[in-house]
């Protein structure tokens, strides 16, 4: 692990990266970084305050306490360079492109762009396109 300050570009460093981390200890609302973590595709490690949200992705997160981080960050470690797949394209162009493919053939099967706007809402609420 590395501390390396402001960096100018996200992208390069997610994909970069074996795993995420978010050591949060207090705060309020969702934690932004969870979700861009997810889009890139990372195993993430945090704790029971940084998954404040995200509760409905069970398995997707390892959430531990402050005294057991280092253990979950260790144990979820890659043993081997190999251990990651090659490519993590950002879940969000895929989560894109099923939303508008669905919107697509609601439009085609006759449903108005409210109802097919509103059936979009619905299944993202649901977290019927998680990737």
């Amino acid at each position: 692990m590395r501390r390396l300050g402001y960096v100018e570009d996200l992208k390069a460093l997610y994909a970069a990266a074996d795993i995420a981390v978010n050591p949060v200890a207090y705060g309020s609302g969702s934690s932004v970084k969870i979700a861009e973590y997810l889009a890139a595709g990372l195993p993430i490690v945090t704790t029971p305050v940084g998954a404040r949200g995200y509760e409905h992705l069970g398995g997707r997160l390892c959430v531990t306490s402050l005294p057991e981080f280092a253990v979950a960050v260790a144990n979820l470690r890659p043993s081997r360079p190999g251990d990651l797949p090659a490519s993590r394209e950002p879940a969000w162009t895929e989560l894109g492109r099923r939303l508008y493919a669905a919107y697509a053939r609601l439009l085609a099967d006759g449903a108005s762009p409210g109802t097919a706007r509103a059936a979009m809402e619905a299944a993202c609420a649901l977290r019927i396109f998680n990737a």
